[in-house]
């Protein structure tokens, strides 16, 4: 299966270009937190610190947990076990507990919306991420806090709901460029290029739960993504840090579980192949092997193409609006319908894998075919376009139309993970 692994090395780095904004939207009305008091900010040193004893039995049991709830879990080796009494950086030894990558910053920081200005710090790429150079991320308005300060929560949780992009799983496989990734036993990259750092995050971000049975015994590396890993291990810290009174830290564990579920709610990052049919990918790799190689290369071409594009228009015309300050658009209006939250379910575990991606997969094809539709949102396949010099097409109106769709489910979903986790906080005993 040649053909999707080739794809997927396509993929961009970032699912929804800026999860801060959508997450911010999404939950700024929302009961749970709109009306939340402030809370103190503390460093990760500082919770480390306090409930070492008690995290060397937390981590202990999200491990148990989830070689028995996790799909195709590749167990924790014993040595990277974390010890509250080991001589050892402490923060160091939690990420490495969790097989996150070590160099993770942690710093304490918040995003604001676009055009927001403070007083404090404003914070490049290299002071929030494990990258030496990160263009994108050095124009967000990120700004230093300072331990012992106060936040919201909102700003709390829609911050941190971006920071895995940050990082958090860059270089975590035997094959990567790093001795902790050779460590962590997760395998090696199941696709994608290793020596592409960005594409060492994919298998986090993506969730292909609902492909084709042939897929799997053709290629059954695509079983191996593991957003749920994430999902699981956030939320229970999460629970633990609210239990113990760190509220801070039991909201930014939140954030970052709600990331990976953000993921999903991409239709390129819960289909392998949007617009090409199973048989249609089989025929192509079929003549590919025959050396009628120029089908591959359209094809690879015409996925990466259509997510980059979808991704960067998405991004670019709701940070116009909101510079603007046109709230009452219906792509900002999308994010906040809540008459939509109980459609679905209630949260639990299977959640992201059989709610949030199967619906994005479903909606998938539909998407591809209405990006293809339109010359002005496949000139967003290009960084930092010049808008100016587009013209714009009713096949632009078709893809905001379907898009509107897709923000009512990621708020949705946004809202109904919080509300089940933070309620549970109010009942849960110190």
């Amino acid at each position: 299966m040649k053909f999707y692994l080739l794809l997927v090395f396509a993929l961009p780095l970032y699912s929804w270009t800026n999860h801060f904004l959508g997450t911010y939207l999404a939950l700024k009305e929302s009961p749970e937190l709109a009306n939340a008091k402030p809370i103190k900010v503390e460093s990760f040193q500082s919770f480390v610190n306090k409930q070492a004893s008690e995290l060397e039995k937390v981590l202990d049991s999200i491990e148990e947990e989830a070689k028995q709830i996790v799909p195709n879990y590749p167990p924790r080796p014993d040595s990277l076990r974390f010890h509250s009494t080991k001589k050892e950086n402490q923060v160091v030894g939690v990420l490495r507990a969790l097989r996150l990558n070590p160099e993770s910053k942690l710093k304490l920081f918040v995003q604001e919306m676009p055009g927001t200005k403070r007083k404090e710090k404003k914070l490049g790429a290299t002071e929030v991420s494990v990258y030496k150079e990160d263009k994108f991320l050095d124009t967000l308005p990120m700004f230093e806090i300072k331990e012992g300060s106060t936040v919201t929560p909102l700003q709390v949780i829609a911050t941190a709901s971006d920071e895995p992009d940050y990082g958090h799983d860059i270089n975590i496989w035997e094959d990567s460029d790093s001795e902790f990734g050779k460590e962590y036993k997760f395998g090696i990259l199941p696709f994608g290029n290793p020596k592409y750092h960005y594409a060492t995050q994919a298998p986090f971000h993506m969730g292909f739960y609902h492909e084709a049975g042939i897929i799997y015994t053709l290629a059954p590396d695509f079983k191996r993504t593991y957003p749920e890993i994430r999902i699981h291990q956030f939320t229970r810290l999460a629970e633990f840090a609210f239990s113990k009174g760190h509220d801070y830290w039991g909201y930014r564990f939140l954030g970052w579980a709600m990331h990976y579920l953000e993921d999903l709610t991409q239709p390129y990052h819960s289909t392998l192949t949007p617009g090409i049919s199973t048989s249609g990918a089989l025929w192509i790799e079929f003549k590919s092997i025959l050396g009628f190689k120029s089908g591959k290369k359209e094809a690879l071409e015409r996925l990466s193409d259509r997510h980059t594009a979808i991704e960067h228009y998405q991004y670019e015309f709701l940070k116009e609006l909101l510079e603007k300050g046109n709230l009452s658009h219906p792509m900002v209006k999308s994010y906040q319908e809540v008459s939509l939250d109980t459609k679905y379910p209630s949260f639990d575990f299977g959640y992201p894998r059989n709610v949030i991606a199967f619906e994005s997969n479903q909606k998938a094809e539909e998407l591809d075919e209405r990006i293809g539709k339109s010359n002005y949102v496949m000139a967003f396949k290009e960084p930092l376009v010049d808008k100016t010099t587009l013209q714009e097409d009713e096949g632009k109106e078709k893809v905001n139309e379907f898009l509107n769709q897709l923000m009512n489910s990621f708020g949705s979903h946004a809202r109904n993970f919080a509300r089940y986790f933070i309620n549970k906080k109010f009942t849960q005993k110190t």
